[in-house]
This record gives structure tokens, sequence and C-alpha cells, in this order.
């Protein structure tokens, strides 16, 4: 955000000299006024802002960049242009983050004035009308996110930032409740049939495994994190199951055998991989409600 707000890409293209550029031009530098807002520098703003909103929800730590008309302006540029074919996917993810961030800010900042409903209606209606604007071909990409995080390379783990697999976590929790979401117009089983919540734990314990016996630390497991993150997968998977079976296949019988399991304790995930304080309320809100 430093960088954008120093470069000033994330607002209209200056008129006239600033301050700074008249000094220059004072003493002799040779200043080229730009004229227009370049394709490359609309899209490092709206990528600043799809990030640092990425990072706001995901650890709620800061807020995203603020968005402003020139930013939007620029969303409308990239939409109508269709330069590169990227571009559809980066519009596309801005629309859906500036529903989330009015969502994040109202959970945050919070409003006695009106009731949740009131506000409820109003994202689901923006969010509906992001949807009809999304590509079709786009629309067809409900798990790629999950599929591309479990493409990784065991080796390229140890450099992956720790909010992305905080990405990963939300994203697993966002998929458990679409999971389990009783709605009468909602299809639990093609949730299930398209992205298997159970099927990616699994996934992500292997890989958790993998990554534990590459970085192996002779006599020292306290020291892998990895193998810490697999008994963690696995905590969270025995918390949820015995819900999603429940919901996936009501007509199973249970053989007499009550469901005990309670779902998964933030106190004992945090045991397993302590945060040192740095998140426990992340823990908490993500693990706590299940």
């Amino acid at each position: 955000m430093g960088l954008v707000c120093d470069l000033g890409i994330n607002k209209p293209v200056p008129t006239e000299y600033s301050t700074m550029q008249a000094f220059k031009s004072a003493v002799g530098f040779k200043q080229n006024m730009p004229t227009t807002r370049t394709m490359e520098e609309r899209r490092a703003a709206l990528g600043c802002f799809l990030i640092t909103s990425s990072v706001a929800l995901t650890m709620s730590r800061i807020d995203a960049l603020r968005w402003n008309p020139h930013m939007e302006e620029s969303l409308s540029v990239l939409m109508n242009a269709k330069e590169c074919p990227e571009d559809e996917r980066l519009v596309s993810l801005v629309k859906i983050h500036l529903v989330m961030d009015k969502v994040y800010h109202l959970q945050r900042d919070g409003d006695s004035h009106h009731p949740s409903t009131f506000y409820t209606k109003a994202f689901q209606s923006q969010l509906e009308a992001v949807k009809s604007s999304i590509p079709s071909h786009l629309q067809e990409d409900t798990k790629s996110w999950l599929d591309l995080w479990l493409s990784v390379p065991t080796e390229k783990y140890m450099g992956v930032s720790f909010t992305i697999f905080f990405q990963f976590s939300r994203a697993l929790v966002s998929l458990y409740r679409l999971s389990i979401l009783e709605d009468p117009a909602w299809d639990k089983a093609l949730v299930r049939n398209t992205a298997n919540v159970l099927e990616y734990l699994d996934k992500m314990a292997y890989m958790m495994k993998k990554c534990a016996d590459h970085l192996a630390v002779p006599h020292q497991p306290e020291w892998n994190i990895f193998e810490k993150g697999k008994m963690m997968v696995q905590c969270i998977k025995e918390g949820w199951e015995p819900k999603l079976m429940e919901v996936w296949y009501p007509s199973l019988p249970s053989n007499g055998v009550e469901n005990t399991l309670d779902p998964p304790n933030p106190a004992i995930l945090a045991d397993i991989l302590p945060m040192n304080g740095f998140d426990d309320a992340w823990m908490m809100e993500v693990f706590g409600s299940m």
C-alpha cells in the first residue's frame, strides 16, 4: 500500500506539478508529466486492493487499500478493454471483495441502528449482481483455489506465507459451512460432489506429512511445524466428519452408537500449533463456532 500510494497510481494522473515536482523542476531536474494512467498501473492498484482486502479478511490486522473513484474507473476500463484474458478474473475478484470488504467493516465496527437482516439482504443483492456479471467460464472455477493450493510441490511449502495458510483455513471453514447449510434452495449434495471438504482435509494432511518428512529433525518432532499442522488438520476432520456424515447421509443407520464427538476445540488446536498469542482470537473465531 505504501508503494501504491507513493507512486500515486491509485489516484488520477495529476494535471499540474506537485510541490516536490515543482522543486525538482526549479533546481534543474527534467520533469516529464504523465499524460494518462497505463493499464499496468491500473492493474497494480486493483491488485493491491485485492491482496490487502484478502489479508484484512483473513487476519483482521489491517484495512484494505481505500477504494476511491479513480479505482472504480480503473475497474471499468479493465472490464471494457479486455486487453488481457486475466483481466476478467481480476475484475470479478475485485468486485467480490468490494462486497466482502463492506461485510468485514460492518462486522468489525457494528451498527445498532439497523437490523442485521437489512444488511444481509443488501449484501446478498450485491453478490447476486456481481455473480450475474461474471463470465460463464469463470463461474466454473468453484474449487480451483483449493486445487491450485494442493498442487504446490512439497518443497515449496516452506516458502509459503502464513497469510496463504490462513486463507486456506478460511476457505475450508467456508466450505464446511456451505456443506452443512440448511436451506431449501441449497443443494448440499452438489457441494459434496464438487468440493468434498473431507477429501480436502485428507489431501492437506497428506501434504503436511510429506512436508514434515522433508523437514524432519531427528529426535525433535516438536520443532517440526508441519508435523503439528498435520495433527491440527486431523483434529479438525475428527470434529467435522460426524456432522457432515449426518447431513450428507441422513438415512444411514447409526448402529445405535450416538455421536459424541465435539467440534474442534480451539484450546486443543492452539496446544498443537501454538501461535504465542499471535492469533488466539482468530483461532477461536474460525474453529470455535463449529
